[in-house]
């Protein structure tokens, strides 16, 4: 697992041009080392944008598995057929979790998070999920949506016999690889802070003396990019239906 901490690459680089530059730093933090500042990453002047998120396949598997929700036995032990009302109503969750194997993270910072789309397959399934989220925090994101399902319909039972009504839900799974380029460009300040007071905002200068292949960070013609890669898993509700099974009665 290959995992970009930014704000420990952020700090250990102004950490070094602190240092660099010690003498003349302390004078201007009034004597106060490295160790004895606060420090405050500035992202505001950073730009990012993430492309496409890329999946292995967006299929699901072509057989939903069935689950019932509810089950109602109507017995008719007259020789004349009645009738009889269904009426339910029940919820289901439909789950959705990304999980990260390679990427970075920033624990300090949601505005410089991660953004994943997730397949068409699942987040136009009617579902409730969204097309896109954030993963602004750790490498793993849960989502639930709840779903209801219900029913109101007539049962008609044929004399001497007895009908078992059924909700059924069919509930697909999705399950695939994906991976996603992120590109940033701009500047990174860091604020030397002790007791509220501001003694000296760090420019850090070129991206590319922070952002290092070394760190994981890559670059092409766009710029520099970090390529994420994980997997989600999804499981949600499609469409719903009455089974409706008679058998007859012992006379």
């Amino acid at each position: 697992m290959s995992i970009a901490y930014i704000d420990e690459i952020v700090e250990e680089y102004a950490r070094n041009l602190f240092k660099s530059r010690d003498k003349d730093y302390k004078n201007v933090c009034k004597g106060n080392s490295w160790s004895d500042l606060t420090k405050l990453i500035d992202y505001k002047k950073l730009r990012i944008r993430h492309c496409d998120t890329k999946y292995q396949n967006d299929v699901v598997p072509k057989a939903p598995k069935s689950a019932v929700l509810f089950s109602s036995q109507f017995v008719n032990d007259t020789s004349n057929d009645q009738e009889y009302l269904l009426r339910t109503e029940r919820k289901t969750t439909s789950t959705c979790e990304i999980q990260i194997s390679e990427g970075y993270v920033s624990e300090r910072n949601g505005e410089i998070s991660l953004e994943i789309q997730l397949p068409g397959v699942v987040s136009e399934a009617g579902a409730g999920f969204r097309h896109e989220y954030s993963i602004d925090k750790g490498l793993t994101k849960s989502i639930q949506e709840e779903m209801t399902w219900s029913i109101e319909s007539n049962v008609k039972v044929q004399g001497m016999t007895k009908t078992t009504a059924e909700l059924v839900v069919n509930e697909n799974q999705f399950m695939s690889k994906f991976e996603v380029k992120t590109y940033f460009s701009g500047k990174i300040f860091v604020q030397l802070q002790k007791d509220g007071h501001t003694y000296l905002r760090l420019d850090l200068g070129d991206l590319s003396q922070i952002f290092t292949p070394e760190k994981g960070f890559r670059r092409d013609e766009q710029g520099i990019y970090y390529l994420t890669k994980g997997e989600c898993k999804a499981r949600f509700g499609i469409d719903q239906r009455i089974a409706l099974h008679q058998y007859p009665l012992k006379k």
